[in-house]
């Protein structure tokens, strides 16, 4: 069951949708702890875990505001 969300700062609707980075379409997750150098590519990485949690935001229809969750 969807649940309609209501925007924190100007009470408007709510659209869920993702974040595209560097026009690669991929979800984004959340991991706890530090995220660690890579060897490999000298950037820095999150260690892939279980715990990941896929993040979901939204959009304000209204006033553009983004709000994210980790379900």
């Amino acid at each position: 069951m969807e649940v309609t969300l209501n925007c924190l700062r100007c009470k408007g609707q709510m659209q869920k949708g993702f974040v595209v980075e560097n026009r690669i379409y991929r979800f984004h997750s959340w991991t706890p702890g530090q995220p660690q150098i890579s060897s490999w590519f000298g950037s820095e990485i999150a260690k892939a875990a279980k715990e990941s949690l896929r993040i979901m935001t939204y959009r304000c229809t209204e006033c553009g505001y983004l709000e994210s969750y980790a379900k």
